[in-house]
């Protein structure tokens, strides 16, 4: 793949809906206004096709390639200042160890390109010693969490109207009769995960073969939903000065994503039956109005946290609760710590968001 055998050997309703017959027979004077085979469990699937798996590996995807054009572009920078600094007159001496490490770096870095969307196994031996291995360390065990909210409220509705007694009696006589049905139902999906940046890197079981995927305005949270800004904002941030969390000295950043899709659709057709015979008279129109209204709204909280000191085991939930974290097997005590960090920034940045649109209300 035209890398250099060092460096290859170490790195590796509507559209778900279903409106029934609202009447058999009207003329009968009989009304079955009733809504049929409508989505008992609404979920997001049932418009987007993608069952909520493939949406969390889509963004969980969408996090690795973040992470791993961050570190081309980190590895790119660091090559460029170092070519800078060989040709300053004061590095005369250490001008050909500057270009040496500049090249390591450039080398690393054109070696992931073709590797960016598949699992990488890095070993931290092959950098140039000193700040490269530093940032390294410094960011391998930080922790991204995500935490899910999808609510969805589907509404049908179907009402008739119809005056059959002025059909039969040619005008003479009127009677109208209306029938009206509406059915509701909700569904609210939570769960939570996450995900160390070492442990994304190395996921052999996603299936990441597209890039970023594009951005879908009518639903989200099926496209890219713009993890590479805040993966880049993070450690951009973090690096200018650090983002303290806590008196632990951990860096945490969160950010939540709130999409809204909501659709209506109505029908209304007139049905007109004639007069009786040869009668004359106004004939009795009878009409139906049919309506479907879904609205899905999808939460993602993400938090990030990194940092190698203290260990926390839990985070503050809801109600002010003390929630712990599952340990995961092998985990390091900087790995299981910034997973706490990473939840508590998520709470954190929901506590706030309470509190924001509570003062608004009082303004």
């Amino acid at each position: 793949m035209g890398i250099s055998p060092t460096i290859a050997d170490t790195i590796e309703c509507f559209h778900g809906t279903r409106i029934g017959a609202a009447a058999r027979s009207l003329v009968s004077l009989v009304f079955a206004g009733a809504l049929a085979a409508c989505s008992i469990h609404p979920t997001q699937e049932d418009v987007t096709r993608v069952p909520t798996k493939h949406i969390v590996d889509r963004i969980r995807c969408e996090a690795r390639l973040a992470i791993v054009d961050k570190a081309i572009d980190l590895l790119r920078q660091k090559a460029e200042a170092w070519e800078r600094d060989a040709a300053l007159p004061e590095n005369m001496r250490s001008a050909a160890k500057f270009r040496k490490d500049a090249q390591r770096l450039r080398d690393i870095a054109d070696a992931l390109v073709p590797r960016r969307r598949g699992p990488v196994f890095f070993r931290p031996e092959i950098l140039p010693p000193g700040e490269p291995i530093s940032f390294y360390n410094r960011y391998i065990n930080t922790v991204i969490a995500y935490d899910f909210m999808f609510n969805i409220t589907e509404d049908n509705k179907v009402a008739a109207a119809a005056d059959p007694l002025r059909a039969i009696t040619g005008g003479v006589v009127g009677g109208g009769l209306s029938g009206s049905s509406e059915l509701t139902r909700n569904n609210v999906r939570t769960f939570k995960l996450s995900d160390t940046f070492g442990e994304l890197l190395d996921n052999r079981d996603l299936d990441c073969a597209s890039d970023y995927l594009p951005g879908n305005y009518v639903y989200p949270i099926t496209g890219s939903i713009g993890l590479r800004d805040i993966v880049h904002n993070f450690i951009d941030l973090n690096e200018d000065r650090p983002l303290v969390a806590a008196a632990s000295g951990a860096s945490a950043f969160a950010d939540a994503l709130e999409f809204t899709t909501e659709v209506i659709g109505t029908a209304a057709p007139h049905v007109q039956i004639d007069p009786v015979g040869n009668r004359l008279g106004l004939g009795s129109p009878t009409g139906f109005t049919l309506m479907a209204q879904r609205k899905d709204i999808h939460k993602v909280t993400i938090g990030l946290a990194t940092g190698t000191a203290g260990h926390a085991s839990s985070f503050i939930g809801p109600r002010g609760l003390l929630v712990p974290v599952q340990p995961v097997a092998g985990e390091s005590a900087s790995a299981a710590g910034n997973r706490a960090r990473a939840f508590r920034a998520i709470e954190d940045q929901r506590f706030n968001t309470f509190l924001d649109r509570a003062g608004a209300l009082f303004r």
